[in-house]
């Protein structure tokens, strides 16, 4: 019971470390002259609600994303885990990541716009459909 709580009380602090640190950034950040894009630029950090599925099965995660000043953290957390993303990558609106899962290792590769997302998690003997949304 109490891990259960230590993992709640964990997410929870990581998802309010992330509302809180854009804004303590930006405050300390100049900004730049904006530009007109053809596309609005959707920021990938943030906190995310995740479905994972296969025909089989659904699981739902939530998906954490920071940007530091050595590149990018991420992390899933699930009720019976908090696994971290690593060699994340991210080019314009999609975000690619190496996670350990316990089908193995995989790639997770994930497209962030202002309708959501959607991707994959590519494991060793199968491929997953990953959907969801923003979680603020």
């Amino acid at each position: 019971m109490r891990l259960i709580q230590t993992r709640s009380t964990a997410r929870s602090l990581a998802i309010a470390a992330l509302l809180v640190a854009p804004a303590l950034v930006a405050a300390s950040t100049p900004h730049p002259t904006p530009r007109a894009t053809a596309h609005a630029v959707v920021p990938v950090t943030g906190s995310y609600r995740l479905t994972v599925a296969s025909k089989h099965a659904r699981k739902t995660a939530d998906l954490v994303v920071e940007q530091t000043a050595d590149g990018y953290v991420g992390y899933v957390l699930t009720n019976e885990s908090e696994t971290p993303l690593t060699n994340i990558a991210i080019q314009g609106d999609t975000l690619r990541a190496h996670v350990t899962t316990s089908a193995g290792d995989g790639e997770l590769v994930l497209r962030i716009t202002d309708a959501g997302i959607t991707g994959t998690l590519k494991l060793p003997m199968k491929t997953l459909t990953v959907s969801g949304e923003r979680a603020y």
